[in-house]
């Protein structure tokens, strides 16, 4: 599996209407939970992973949109929205904000 995983969730349709808001982004993944084992069953290692950095939108629309990141920095997340830098809350952050992009990182690789 790669060290590195990124997801982009749909918010927008073709027509550039919202779509349903996702209804939970993951603070961690265990691809075990993800896959199905008679797909992958050559699957010896197990590996974790956990949120590192998101992408998230802000606005009411695609025309008056504009994009945040939200990167975790030793144990603190740090947003970066246009020429403003503050420390957040990750829980907030998925609570409050549209994920647009997720990526996750390896943290832990277990022998199935």
């Amino acid at each position: 599996m790669p060290p590195v995983l990124c997801f982009k969730i749909e918010l927008f349709d073709w027509a550039g209407d919202f779509m349903e808001r996702p209804k939970r982004v993951p603070k961690a993944l265990n691809v075990k939970d993800c896959t199905d084992p008679m797909t992958f069953p050559f699957f010896d290692m197990i590996p974790t992973y956990e949120v590192f950095a998101i992408i998230t939108f802000k606005g009411s629309k695609v025309s008056n949109a504009r994009y945040a990141a939200v990167v975790k920095k030793g144990k603190n997340w740090i947003q970066f929205d246009f020429n403003k830098t503050s420390i957040v809350n990750l829980d907030d952050v998925l609570r409050l904000q549209l994920p647009h992009m997720v990526f996750y990182k390896q943290t832990e690789v277990r022998v199935a």
